[in-house]
């Protein structure tokens, strides 16, 4: 349940985003209509920041399920690496909620990795 909860809330969040993108699309055509310069390049910025935004989202996500392959084939340090990655990537869009779940995961894989070390060992 856990999992279908950050599935959703990631999709409403990117759904957001691309209502928000589709909206500053629309006002720099509009400002364009009526010459406004300065607020249709405004419009035009937020709207590339947005399209930026989505595009290292989808990438960050890339990086949450290459993470749980990885952790699926117990492959606890690719999975950690692969949830750092997403980390920074979420940060640099300033998704907290996503980034504070791929910190999370990041925490896992690296207790899972050290279980592991720990295990072979012995």
């Amino acid at each position: 349940e856990l999992t279908h909860r950050k599935e959703t809330g990631a999709s409403m969040h990117r759904l957001q985003l691309e209502e928000a993108l589709v909206q500053f699309e629309a006002a720099h055509e509009t400002f364009k209509l009526f010459d406004d310069g300065v607020n249709a390049a405004e419009a035009q910025r937020q709207a590339d920041r947005l399209r930026f935004n989505l595009e290292l989202q989808g990438k960050a996500h890339k990086k949450m399920h290459d993470g749980l392959l990885s952790l699926q084939e117990r492959k606890y340090g690719d999975g950690h690496a692969s949830y750092s990655e997403a980390v920074v990537i979420f940060t640099q869009i300033e998704d907290e909620v996503n980034g504070k779940y791929a910190k999370m995961l990041t925490n896992d894989a690296a207790s899972k990795r050290k279980l592991g070390e720990e295990a072979h060992k012995k």
